[in-house]
């Protein structure tokens, strides 16, 4: 039987988490926001590359499909500003890296 697809992208488990742990990670954080912050043909060229290299090192799938998801025009610019609201949580501990 075929699976069926997604309704929405919010049924996309694995984008949700990209997008979580994009606000909680500060070096997930800032490689999303270098990304969706590019002009829609150059983020969706750089995701074009991404994903080739990400099949061709053997990356998660749902990972891929994350990725890809922000492909999108309108998903990738509700995905900037959820990272944006969101600057990643700071640990315990990372004063001492400053």
């Amino acid at each position: 039987m075929a699976r069926s697809q997604p309704a929405s992208v919010s049924e996309i488990e694995s984008f949700v988490t990209l997008l979580r742990v994009a606000c909680e990670n500060p070096a997930i954080h800032a490689t999303l926001t270098k990304l969706l912050t590019q002009p829609n043909d150059q983020r969706q060229g750089m995701i074009h590359f991404l994903v080739q290299e990400m099949n061709s090192k053997g990356a998660p799938v749902e990972l891929i499909a994350a990725i890809e998801c922000l492909q999108d025009d309108a998903l990738a610019k509700k995905a900037s500003k959820i990272i944006s609201r969101s600057p990643p949580k700071r640990g315990f501990f990372d004063f001492l890296r400053s």
